[in-house]
């Protein structure tokens, strides 16, 4: 009776832990890490390796780079403050 009952256990446990696998999924199906690194490759002074650096940093858009601070783009390993400056400037090419 306890193996049944650690079984019924963890297969709630697993019911509930579907739910937000399928959301991480259908996230990342909204955003293809390789689409992301190609529009963050279009803002001036990043080409693919910069971009997948941003990527990697929890910045997949232009919009998340445009929520963001240019000291947080910043703290992101390779990129200093006049490639930050670059960037954000070319962000306003976007807007238009």
């Amino acid at each position: 009776r306890k193996e049944e009952t650690v079984e019924t256990e963890e297969e709630e446990f697993v019911e509930e832990e579907t739910p937000a696998e399928e959301g991480i999924q259908e996230e990342t199906a909204e955003l293809p890490r390789d689409e992301a690194i190609d529009e963050l490759s279009k803002l001036k002074g990043l080409g693919p390796s910069k971009a997948e650096i941003l990527y990697e940093n929890g910045f997949h858009s232009l919009e998340d780079i445009k929520n963001a601070s240019e000291n947080e783009i910043q703290e992101v390993k390779g990129i200093g403050p006049a490639l930050s400056e670059m960037i954000f400037d070319s962000l306003e090419e976007f807007e238009d």
